[in-house]
C-alpha cells in the first residue's frame, strides 16, 4: 500500500487526502505557468510582462511551501514531540530549523 503520509516513512500521520490534492494541484498550476514564463523568455517578451508573470508563480510556489510547512507541523512533527523518543524530538526540531534556514534564503 503506497505511504501517502507528508513524511514518507518518518512519520505515521497521514496527509490528509483534501490537502494533498489541493496542494498537488497548486503545484500543477505553477507547473504549467512556469511553462508559460518560459514560453515568454523563448518568444523574447518585454521584460516587465516576464517578470510580473515569474512573480506570480514565486508567490504562489511560496504559498504552496507554506502549506506544506504548516501541514507537517501540525501532523508529524505534533506527532514527534509528543509520542517520540528524545532523539526522534531531537530530529525533528533540526529538521525544521534546517527548513527555516532555507526559508531564510529564499
Amino acid at each position: 500500500m503506497e505511504n501517502k503520509s507528508c513524511c514518507a516513512s518518518k512519520c505515521d500521520v497521514p496527509l490528509r487526502e483534501d490537502k494533498r490534492s489541493s496542494i498537488l494541484s497548486a503545484a500543477k498550476k505553477v507547473q504549467s505557468q512556469m511553462g508559460h514564463v518560459v514560453k515568454m523568455l523563448e518568444d523574447g517578451r518585454y521584460c516587465p510582462e516576464v517578470l510580473q508573470q515569474a512573480l506570480a508563480v514565486q508567490g504562489l510556489w511560496k504559498g504552496i511551501i507554506r502549506r506544506i510547512f504548516i501541514n507537517h507541523l501540525n501532523t508529524c512533527f505534533v506527532d514527534a514531540m509528543t509520542r517520540g523518543s528524545a532523539a526522534e524530538q531531537e530530529r525533528v526540531l533540526n529538521e525544521v530549523a534546517r527548513v527555516m534556514e532555507l526559508a531564510d534564503r529564499s
